[in-house]
């Protein structure tokens, strides 16, 4: 589950987290 929690701002769209999906919002805009 960890694993998947720092996977959420990396991947944004699989971030369950609706704070992580903001963040990875910003990193998933550029790639």
């Amino acid at each position: 589950m960890g694993a998947r929690l720092a996977a959420g701002p990396r991947q944004g769209e699989a971030a369950p987290s609706g704070g992580s999906k903001r963040e990875a919002r910003g990193v998933g805009a550029p790639r």
